[in-house]
């Protein structure tokens, strides 16, 4: 495998080993989602303990971190869940990003390198450059941001999933109000 996802996985392994040591997660996989085509591709490492699923994804198109927590409806990962709470028959997901984005009323200051929908090149290309010489740095921001926002989940309580889910909803309604990207 290729060294930069290498170092992707050892670096969140070091910077979420408190979900390890001090909250119980397990350790699932470090894996590379949709090798086969780029626009797809994303190294993963899995986390979960109990109903929780967490997910610390780096997808290379565009050159982007993020973190989804799942509920989880048994003791298997779920290879499918749902965001905007769209799919009954799947499990539920929220971004990290979102969930911080609104408890921190709209506050993105907390928020590293985020942009959301940014399909720019020179955005991506951008993102690319400063996660090639500031990874950990994005990572260290990202397990703040759980500390800060997402200690409830984390701990099993899933009651601001569908707050989230409308709030996304919400944003996304306003940028894309004639088209929004997901079904009615």
């Amino acid at each position: 495998m290729n060294e930069r996802i290498e170092s992707f996985f050892l670096n969140v392994r070091e910077v979420f080993r408190f979900l390890e040591d001090d909250l119980g997660f397990a350790h699932i996989e470090n894996c590379l989602e949709h090798p086969e085509y780029f626009d797809d591709t994303e190294a993963v490492v899995r986390y979960a303990k109990g109903r929780v699923g967490l997910k610390i994804s780096w997808r290379f198109s565009s050159a982007s971190l993020g973190i989804a927590f799942i509920e989880k409806k048994g003791d298997i990962f779920p290879a499918k869940y749902t965001f905007y709470k769209i799919r009954e028959d799947l499990p539920k997901a929220i971004g990290l990003y979102i969930l911080a984005k609104m408890l921190a009323n709209g506050d993105e200051s907390l928020i590293f390198l985020y942009k959301p929908f940014s399909a720019r090149m020179a955005s991506a290309k951008k993102r690319e450059q400063q996660l090639e010489s500031r990874m950990i740095d994005v990572l260290n921001n990202l397990e703040k941001l759980i500390r800060l926002y997402a200690m409830d989940i984390l701990s099993g309580d899933f009651s601001i999933f569908d707050d989230v889910a409308a709030y996304e909803r919400h944003l996304l309604e306003l940028q894309f109000p004639k088209n929004p990207p997901y079904p009615p």
